[in-house]
């Protein structure tokens, strides 16, 4: 179903309506597929044709290749047909396999979008930190050096270094909520000192503001739940539910706001923001409510994320155990925790076969990162005739799932102008990557890649 977005405009209105709609094509798919809601905002020309989409659920090339064959009646102002932006939602069919993959935060992107900020935060002296802090202004330029500062800060210990992280975060949700940093670990407040409670209610204030702001930006959704999933998992859940119906990515951030909260976690490591510190799931808290509402629970979405975080979690608390961490919170003994990821496992694969999770990997030590998969070879898109011929430039957008091997997966859409699709598609596909790794394993990862057109 269609709805009019974001134009405005004087006199008579007519929306595009839609004459011809194509349903994608699925091969061999399970039975039990899972049901992946996307919202894509559609761009119609004034002959009713799509030229381009944007959409925060990546789509597969049948889902594309549909949605290209589209045709509407143009839309129309006082009579003359114009360009028009529609959204739409789309239920895409997933196997499951392919849900899990979904279901990692795209760590790829959220960790080397900001990847030399971090470095360059480790870096720094103290002096250079106060320094830095001193001659800040209060301007978008400065976004740059305050990231720096919340990377730098992000493990304070005293309580100017935690007013500083507190203000940095607090003035990039006001200025840049969509800003990379946060969607990083080191975005976190874990409110265990007055300071630091004054600071995330802070904080947390912003976030809802810009909720309220700006209901339909996925980006700030995502980061503002990423920030309060810790410290307030039950508001955090609260946010999310509205939005899983129609938003796939919703659903898996649900599932790990639900994975950690059943795990007690209470602290994220600053480097892969993996649970290091939790504590005991009380009867009565959200966190036991979280773990019957999970078993029973039938949207393989929000299970299989909440089963992997469960997982992750519990290998990190080991690794953090083994490493000597005595606020870890786990011991080898810890059955409680091990218990309820078998009972989810057992639950996941009766609502699909195809679970790739395991309750027994091996323990995640203390600040492993994801080796960010690099290209060992980029072949250059060609620049199609037909965008050529009539002058067009632009950026397309694809989300990618690397193997093991090095060698590019699946490819799913994001957005941009339906003329440099295929081309991008093609050359992307012959990309070789030096393999990615997980916490010290090959493994297969999820990645994000713009391929530019500039003018012919």
């Amino acid at each position: 179903m269609a709805m009019l977005w974001a134009l405005a405009c004087i006199g008579q209105t007519v929306p595009p309506e839609i004459v011809r709609k194509i349903e994608p094509e699925y091969g061999a798919i399970p039975s039990n597929f899972v049901l992946d809601p996307a919202s894509i905002t559609l761009r119609i020309t004034d002959h009713g044709e799509i030229s381009e989409l944007e959409s925060y659920t990546s789509l597969p090339d049948n889902v594309v290749r549909a949605l290209m064959q589209w045709k509407f009646k143009p839309g129309r102002i006082k009579g003359k047909p114009v360009p028009y932006s529609l959204v739409v939602t789309f239920t895409i069919r997933r196997s499951p396999s392919e849900m899990q993959f979904l279901a990692f935060r795209p760590a790829s992107g959220d960790f080397s979008a900001v990847g030399d900020t971090v470095t360059e935060a480790r870096r720094m002296t103290e002096s250079r930190a106060r320094e830095v802090a001193k001659d800040l202004k209060d301007d978008a330029n400065s976004a740059a050096l305050r990231a720096r500062l919340i990377a730098y800060s992000a493990e304070a210990d005293s309580d100017e270094w935690r007013k500083l992280h507190g203000d940095q975060l607090a003035w990039f949700v006001e200025n840049q909520p969509g800003a990379a940093i946060l969607a990083l670990p080191v975005a976190m407040i874990y409110p265990t000192t007055p300071q630091d409670r004054e600071a995330f209610e802070r904080v947390k204030a912003i976030w809802l503001e810009k909720l309220a702001k700006f209901p339909d930006d996925f980006v700030v959704l995502g980061h503002a739940t990423y920030f309060l999933r810790i410290s307030d998992p039950e508001l955090a859940a609260e946010i999310l539910i509205p939005y899983i119906a129609k938003f796939g990515n919703a659903a898996v951030w649900l599932g790990e706001v639900y994975g950690y909260s059943a795990m007690g976690a209470k602290k994220l490591d600053k480097e892969n923001g993996l649970p290091i510190e939790a504590d005991p799931v009380s009867a009565e808290g959200f966190g036991a409510k979280v773990r019957a509402a999970l078993i029973a629970m039938n949207d393989a979405r929000v299970v299989l994320s909440a089963l992997t975080a469960v997982n992750d979690g519990l290998r990190s608390l080991a690794g953090a155990n083994a490493a000597g961490d005595q606020k870890a919170g786990y011991e080898q003994k810890d059955a409680p925790r091990v218990d309820y990821c078998k009972r989810l496992l057992d639950h996941a694969r009766s609502l699909t076969t195809e679970v790739i999770t395991r309750c027994e990997d091996p323990p995640i030590q203390p600040g492993a990162v994801i080796t960010i998969p690099k290209s060992t070879n980029r072949i250059p898109p060609e620049y199609p005739a037909s965008g050529k011929l009539r002058g067009e430039h632009g950026s397309v957008h694809f989300r990618a799932v690397i193997g093991e091997d090095g060698t590019v997966r699946t490819l799913e859409f994001l957005g941009g102008r339906f003329a440099f699709y295929e081309s991008a598609r093609q050359a992307l596909l012959q990309w070789k990557f030096k393999g990615p790794m997980r916490f010290g394993v090959p493994s297969a990862m999820g990645a994000v890649f713009d391929s530019n057109f500039g003018r012919p």
